[in-house]
């Protein structure tokens, strides 16, 4: 076949093709309009879900640091509070509030619940058991057994909840078994406390190695060896009755005669 033919068959096949477009936009172009149409709502759809979730994640993290800086000062100002009821100076109490947590609990409870599944999240739920258990110290009322065994109970299931929702986060595991093991030391389950201290100094995968956890496990191990080594006072017993001196007779001369 001469090269002319061969040009010419090709010229043909291309005008076939080209003559068959407008019966292909005919009949698949609505198709195909639509498929650029939802592809364009993905894109613009995704675009703005990046943008809102950058934008929550930063809200997150300021109101989580404005949460952080409010346990320090409820500390200092129970402190404050504190000497103001010991000193017996005039001191308007009615301005200087004791330890009240209320406001600070319920805050991290709702980013809690906001942020779950994040750092923040993790970080404000911590923090919300750290504070439940801080009320034990820092407390300007009287707390009787009954509310000292609910507020350990109350720390206790938000540290054990850190440990569910937050297990394949290393830095949340170790410092919800920290909380958990001076959850026990309060409630004097000491033995509970070293088995946990243990469990995080001597943990065979070395995944707690590099964190300052540990070191504070160690801490606590090496302190709790000290009062459970100590030396038991010896009991010295009393007599009901102190034996009473008498005073010696005076000796009297023989008389004369």
């Amino acid at each position: 076949m001469k090269s002319e033919e061969r040009h010419h068959l090709k010229t043909n096949d291309l005008a076939e093709t080209l003559g068959h477009i407008p019966e292909y936009i005919k009949q698949y172009g609505s198709q195909a309009l639509t498929i650029v149409i939802v592809l364009l709502i993905i894109l613009v759809g995704y675009s703005w879900y990046n943008r809102v979730s950058t934008a929550n994640a930063v809200q997150r993290q300021g109101r989580l640091q404005e949460l952080l800086g409010s346990p320090d000062q409820l500390q200092q100002q129970a402190i404050r509070h504190a000497m103001a009821q010991d000193s017996g100076e005039a001191v308007d109490l009615d301005t200087l509030e004791g330890y009240s947590t209320e406001t600070l609990k319920r805050g991290l409870a709702e980013l809690t619940d906001d942020a779950a599944g994040t750092p923040v999240g993790a970080k404000a739920l911590l923090t919300q058991a750290d504070t439940v258990r801080s009320e034990l110290y820092f407390s300007d009322k009287e707390i009787s057994d009954a509310e000292k065994a609910q507020t350990l109970s109350s720390a206790e299931q938000l540290y054990n909840r850190a440990l569910r929702e937050y297990f394949s986060d290393t830095n949340s595991v170790l410092a919800a078994k920290l909380g958990l093991a001076m959850v026990a030391e309060d409630k004097g389950q000491w033995d509970v406390a070293r088995a946990i201290y243990e469990e995080i100094v001597n943990e065979q995968d070395c995944r707690y190695a590099g964190y300052p956890g540990v070191l504070v496990a160690e801490s606590r191990l090496d302190r709790m060896a000290d009062f459970t080594n100590a030396p038991t006072p010896v009991a010295v017993e009393v007599p009901a009755e102190l034996p009473t001196e008498t005073a010696p007779e005076a000796e009297t001369e023989p008389s004369d005669g």
